[in-house]
């Protein structure tokens, strides 16, 4: 067996317990949101920085 097929398998025996546990949570998350945005950052020298910010959230 290669290893580009042992990892495939690998994958797919990892992927059936992570869609069982989906299926069983599926309804205890109430929310999910995705925000981007953009925070200042003042640096020592005085000026300020813009960088890019991702934000992710999740209620139950």
């Amino acid at each position: 067996m290669s290893k580009q097929q042992l990892l495939s398998v690998c994958l797919l025996a990892s992927s059936v317990p992570l869609l069982a546990l989906a299926y069983e949570n599926k309804r205890k998350a109430k929310s999910l949101s995705f925000t981007a945005s953009s925070l200042l950052i003042d640096l020592p020298n005085g000026s300020r920085q813009e960088q890019p910010a991702f934000g992710f959230c999740l209620n139950f």
